[in-house]
């Protein structure tokens, strides 16, 4: 492999990785918004954050995402799932 294929096979993973860590960067940020906005979804109340992994045509993103419980029927879901269909 020449010295020029190298640097653009570096220069390609480098990017490929920034789009990743914009993508888990974003979900979280969705994540945040939807703990600190209670009056949209007063009936859940958060129970945990778990790390999951979502498989994009990047390649593997890991990020937290926050587990909900609802106040009444006592159903667990992840509001971000939801969001995010």
């Amino acid at each position: 492999m020449t010295k020029n294929c190298r640097m653009v096979k570096r220069c390609k993973e480098r990017v490929i990785n920034l789009g990743l860590s914009m993508i888990a960067e974003e979900l979280e940020m969705y994540d945040e918004f939807l703990c600190k906005n209670r009056q949209a979804h007063p009936e859940w109340y958060v129970e945990r954050k778990d790390e999951t992994t979502l498989l994009t045509s990047l390649g593997s993103v890991t990020y937290h995402k926050t587990l909900f419980k609802n106040k009444f029927n006592r159903e667990y879901e992840y509001l971000l799932d939801r969001v995010m269909g």
